[in-house]
């Protein structure tokens, strides 16, 4: 499973190397629903969203990404609010699916996105460090919270085959790993 959220010209070139050199399916987190959504609107996108991610899954990995526009309000407290509700919705959709499908891997593209994944989708609170792939570095949970190993990717670091060869390199030490 690959999380998509950073905004930079980069991930966007990193993202589509990803889509042309393997097989990986797409599934779009849809922001502009979330433009003040209430409660039960925001529930529907994420549940939308997970039930895809679960069946794609089921044959494919899955990168759940966001749009590269920012949208900004003439409000920097409703900016900064919308900004945090497109993260939380990338959090619950993660925590969501991989609470129903044993994923053997989370990839994270994006400062931001990672950490959130990291500490609030999946509760990583401790892991060792296994090294690079690609743009990214490996995390192995340990402790209770110990699932699937964890790649983070910031969100303008390495070429543009960079997320790709950490998607590559996570799941090949996974399969060795098996």
């Amino acid at each position: 499973m690959i999380v998509v959220g950073s905004h930079v010209a980069q991930r966007t070139r990193q993202l589509n190397r990803l889509l042309e050199q393997t097989d990986v399916a797409l599934l779009g987190l849809d922001v502009d629903r979330l433009i003040d959504a209430d409660d039960a609107a925001f529930e529907e996108v994420v549940e939308q969203l997970t039930t895809q991610a679960v069946v794609a899954l089921a044959t494919s990995h899955v990168a759940i990404a966001t749009g590269r526009a920012v949208r900004t309000f003439s409000d920097p407290d409703r900016s900064l609010a919308f900004a945090r509700r497109v993260s939380d919705a990338l959090v619950a959709v993660t925590r969501r699916t991989t609470q129903q499908f044993t994923v053997t891997f989370v990839v994270a593209k994006g400062g931001i996105t990672s950490s959130d994944i990291a500490t609030r989708a999946l509760h990583i609170e401790r892991a060792i460090i296994r090294g690079r792939v690609g743009a990214g570095i490996v995390w192995q949970p340990v402790g209770e919270n110990a699932r699937a190993p964890f790649a983070l990717v910031p969100g303008n670091i390495g070429d543009d085959d960079g997320l790709m060869e950490a998607v590559r390199g996570i799941s090949y030490q996974r399969s060795s790993a098996e």
